[in-house]
């Protein structure tokens, strides 16, 4: 497997985090899970890009470290 990060507002987590308790699985089980579910139904219905795309521009998101993708060891680590 290859490790990546995600940034996801706090309500988000919170979910995922429900999720995993009620199902006993570990979250990054369950965001595997639901990113391959939302992939599958990508292939189903094309216009499910668009809305994704549309939904993120509509949350706005303000903020953070502009270098994290080069120092995120840095953030996460130290």
């Amino acid at each position: 497997m290859i490790a990546t990060t995600i940034y996801m507002p706090r309500d988000l987590y919170a979910q995922v985090g429900k999720a995993a308790r009620m199902q006993r699985q570990p979250k990054a089980q369950i965001i595997r899970d639901l990113v391959a579910d939302g992939l599958t139904k990508q292939r189903r219905d094309p216009d499910v890009t668009r809305k994704f795309v549309e939904a993120l521009k509509s949350m706005q998101f303000r903020g953070g470290v502009r270098d994290a993708a080069k120092h995120h060891d840095h953030y996460t680590w130290d």
